[in-house]
C-alpha cells in the first residue's frame, strides 16, 4: 500500500500492462514527456499487481505492471491522450476504469478476454438498461 498525503491536485492516466512490456512503456511514456512536455512535473508511479479472474479487471488472466502519469490539474490534459495514450496501448495496456482514458466498447472488447460474458450478464439482468448512466451508455455502447 502506498500512502502519502497529495496536497496537490491533478489529472491521471494509469494503464495496466503485461510484465514484460511494462518497462518498455515505462521508458517510451518517460521519453515522450522530456521531449514533448518538459513542464510536467509529477512523479511518474509504477507498481506490480497480483492476477485476478474478475471479467473486467485490468488483472484478468495474469499479474500487470501499472504505470501511472499525472499532470497539475489546471494544465491541459489532452496530452495524455494524444501522446501517452497510444504508448500504453502499443504496449498491451489496459486502463484503470476510475482514471483518464477514452476507450470506448470495441477496444475495450479487444483487451478484456470476458468482455462479451460481461456485456451477456449486463444485459440480461438489466434489458432495459435502468442501471446505465450516460457515460455507461456511451462506454459499453449499450
Amino acid at each position: 500500500m502506498l500512502s502519502t498525503e497529495r496536497p496537490v491536485r491533478f489529472n491521471e492516466m494509469e494503464f495496466h500492462l503485461p510484465p514484460e512490456t511494462q518497462l518498455a512503456a515505462l521508458k517510451a511514456v518517460m521519453a515522450a514527456i522530456e521531449t514533448h512536455r518538459k513542464d510536467v512535473f509529477f512523479p511518474i508511479e509504477a507498481r506490480r499487481i497480483a492476477a485476478d479472474d474478475a471479467w473486467l479487471s485490468p488483472f484478468n488472466g495474469g499479474p500487470r505492471g501499472s504505470v501511472a502519469v499525472h499532470c497539475y490539474y489546471k494544465d491541459d490534459y489532452r496530452f495524455l491522450f494524444d501522446l501517452i495514450q497510444p504508448i500504453f496501448l502499443k504496449h498491451g495496456g489496459r486502463p484503470h476504469w476510475g482514471k483518464l482514458h477514452s476507450l470506448k466498447a470495441p477496444q475495450l472488447a479487444r483487451l478484456y478476454p470476458d468482455w462479451e460474458a460481461f456485456q451477456s450478464v449486463r444485459r440480461r439482468l438489466d434489458p432495459q438498461g435502468r442501471m446505465l448512466n450516460p457515460y455507461l451508455r456511451e462506454l459499453l455502447e449499450a
